[in-house]
């Protein structure tokens, strides 16, 4: 990292002029297409008083996701919109300082959002992540800012269909549902065939309902939930998608297995309260945020029960048997209305 990029930050960040500054850096987390780090220092004023400051600074290399090739520079991209204006006290986007880039990469400096986070949540603060992205997504859909109408470089709604037909027919993870062996229940694997059978129909009905400003990436570990409200980090798969995709995430996206038929019955009404502050939604006769959930959770619960011997030190969750109570839920939260 520059000294200069960081000095532009502060500048912004601090709005005082200054004469030097000393600073460290702690990785927050990363990997091979950038790094996230939190930079703490000392700023020296020209008043010559010293001011602590922590930001983060987050490098994005130009990577191709699959089905989203943009998504390297989203986040640099969307700060230079008005998305900003969308946002009120219970949602928000941290603050951003500084950016800048290159045809190979990106730079941000942004705010270091102090809170609650990851596995800390309660079902309660899970509650409030929901009913707060519902109010912004209707917020959005109701005003519709105009650059952020125009604004290109935003992932497109047909990417829940891509994210689904990777499960193609030569996959190991389709092959294994249509098979004897393992010891996936019958039920569950029948309930994915079905799912199979099925899904021309289902995402006809699924693309029929409104068209939202999505997060696609909204789970526990991208919410920060802090004394004025909720703050979602990691914009880069951010994109227009169908009501219910983000809440589909964050019901079912890595989240305590005990917990997600509660999570389930209590997140979809806190999403629609949300939504209801700014949209109509009554002639909605079914929300398939259930199908959801089953089409991006399905056949990867299925990958990481066969792979699981291989990856398991990558993963958190150590139990084999985890990713089949996970489909379990699943096929029980059919049974509920809520």
């Amino acid at each position: 990292m520059q000294r200069e990029k960081l000095n532009c930050a502060l500048l912004k960040m601090l709005n005082i002029e200054i004469m030097d500054f000393e600073y460290s850096e702690t990785d927050l987390q990363g990997g091979t297409i950038g790094a996230v780090k939190l930079v703490s220092g000392t700023a020296e004023a020209a008043v010559n008083n010293k001011i602590p400051f922590k930001l983060v600074y987050k490098r994005h290399e130009k990577f191709e996701r699959y089905g989203d090739p943009g998504s390297w520079r989203r986040e640099h991209d969307l700060y230079s919109t008005d998305l900003q204006a969308a946002f009120d006290g219970s949602f928000r986007m941290p603050k951003c300082y500084h950016t800048e880039i290159t045809d190979k990469e990106s730079h941000i400096f942004m705010e270091y959002v102090e809170g609650i986070s990851g596995s800390d949540l309660t079902i309660g603060m899970f509650e409030q992540a929901a009913e707060a992205i519902g109010q912004f997504q209707g917020m959005v859909y109701t005003q519709n800012p105009a650059q952020l109408k125009n604004e290109l470089n935003l992932g497109t709604a047909g990417f829940l269909r891509k994210d689904y037909m990777q499960w193609k027919p030569e996959t190991s993870e389709y092959r294994y549902v249509r098979s004897d062996s393992g010891d996936i229940p019958v039920h569950l694997k029948e309930m994915i065939i079905d799912m199979d059978n099925r899904a021309e129909e289902l995402f006809g009905y699924i693309e029929e309902l409104p068209k939202v400003l999505c997060h696609r990436d909204y789970w526990h570990e991208n919410i920060i939930i802090t004394d004025n409200g909720v703050v979602a980090i990691d914009w880069d798969t951010a994109g227009w998608g169908y009501l219910g995709e983000d809440i589909a995430s964050l019901i079912i996206d890595d989240t305590n297995s005990d917990d997600q038929v509660e999570l389930y019955k209590r997140l979809i009404p806190a999403y629609y309260k949300g939504l209801a502050k700014h949209m109509r939604f009554s002639d909605l006769k079914h929300n398939y945020i259930h199908e959801i959930m089953l089409i991006k959770e399905g056949y990867r619960n299925i990958s990481r029960y066969i792979n699981w011997e291989k990856n398991r030190l990558d993963w958190e969750l150590a139990e084999r048997g985890d990713f089949v109570r996970r489909l379990q839920n699943i096929f029980d939260m059919k049974k509920i209305n809520v």
